[in-house]
């Protein structure tokens, strides 16, 4: 049935789970506070292995928030990583009806306790109109929907399940907000671009395929992108730890933190689980324990990176890309004056590439642009 998905919609986190991703943001807080002094203690580079660009301004060496449980509980609408805000179905970084100071209030007392979760959603209507501006969304948003996915195999359309603070409309089986709509425009470029072909190649070969995420924020589209693939994909995501907190929140709450595995700066054997999360600053250290990887995908987040972060990460795809696998960026051209160009720097470092510079590939709508895909070789 169609209709508005609210939060009171969702299916909530049960306690039992709450508590045991509780243990794993004690340990990503662990991590995050011992970045600095690792990183110093081990002769490495800080400006590959600490935050760059604006990271470094939002990312605060010494606090990390408090995960309460309505935060873990409501982790999609609570970490706006694509600049749209569910809560109050507007962008961040151009708000056109949404007063900052009261939006800012609202997350204050969101952030801090003040605000209930019972309370929450009822807010959202009283102060936001937020089912409302949800209604005069659609047709217009379905419309643009059903156009983006017409040419697309039904096993790479995304689904959103009713948990961790999902916000939408419930169209044709699915939920869909503008968050759904810009990670399906991602998967239409994976598709059209045939960087999902090494991956179904590989599963038809071995069973399973793997596939890295650079900077893989809340992890929607990590998660959504695995269940195309009904349990056949190995996901690995490097992040800040500070940053890892959403996802893992998202995939506690989506999948259950027995699937999920983090590596610390204790891990001495390869860790085994569908969702693996390695520190960034940790990676020389797990490095060797990494397959080679049939898709390796980065999204807007090069530009959050300085020149030595993103080379590195050049380094490291170039040393484990599957000789079928493809390395995907979307994005990733300099746009603010703090930006590095990394399309720029992978056509100079990289031979074997295709750029897709529009709105579309092959005429499946794709999201941010210019599209990227390094090959290994010619014959993948």
């Amino acid at each position: 049935m169609n209709g508005v998905h609210l939060l009171t919609d969702n299916q909530d986190i049960s306690e039992h789970e709450y508590a045991k991703v509780r243990t794993l943001i004690n340990e990503l807080r662990a991590l995050h506070l011992a970045s600095r002094q690792y990183v110093e203690s081990h002769g490495r580079d800080p400006e590959i292995f600490l935050p760059g660009n604006v990271w470094a301004e939002i990312n605060s060496p010494d606090q990390f928030i408090n995960w309460t449980y309505d935060l873990v509980n409501y982790a999609r609408c609570a970490s706006p990583f694509s600049g749209f805000d569910l809560m109050m179905w507007s962008r961040q970084d151009t708000p056109d009806r949404v007063d900052v100071g009261k939006r800012n209030d609202f997350y204050n007392r969101f952030f801090s306790g003040a605000l209930q979760s019972r309370a929450i959603a009822e807010r959202l209507e009283i102060e936001f109109h937020l089912s409302a501006h949800i209604h005069r969304s659609i047709p217009r948003m379905t419309d643009f929907y059903d156009e983006m996915v017409s040419r697309i195999p039904e096993r790479y359309r995304l689904v959103a399940p009713p948990l961790a603070g999902e916000i939408g409309w419930r169209h044709n089986g699915r939920i869909i907000n503008p968050d759904v709509i810009l990670y399906q425009r991602r998967v239409n470029a994976l598709y059209a671009g045939g960087a999902l072909q090494p991956i179904e190649d590989a599963i038809a070969a071995h069973g399973s395929a793997n596939y890295l995420e650079i900077g893989s924020g809340h992890c929607f589209f990590a998660y959504a992108l695995a269940e195309c693939f009904a349990g056949a994909l190995n996901v690995y995501l490097i992040d800040l730890p500070f940053v890892m907190a959403n996802g893992c929140s998202y995939l506690a709450c989506a999948t259950g933190t027995d699937q999920i595995g983090l590596v610390t700066a204790n891990t001495t054997t390869a860790v085994e689980r569908p969702f693996v999360f390695v520190p960034n600053y940790l990676v020389p250290d797990y490095e060797h324990h990494l397959p080679d990887f049939h898709l390796v995908h980065n999204a807007i987040s090069f530009n959050e990176m300085n020149a030595k972060q993103v080379a590195y990460y050049f380094d490291l795809v170039e040393r484990h890309l599957a000789d079928e696998g493809v390395f995907h960026i979307a994005g990733g051209q300099k746009v603010l004056d703090y930006h590095v160009d990394a399309v720029a720097a992978a056509i100079d470092r990289f031979p074997i590439h295709t750029i897709y510079p529009g709105r579309d590939i092959a005429g499946h709508l794709v999201g941010e642009r210019p599209n990227t895909f390094i090959r290994r070789n010619t014959a993948a």
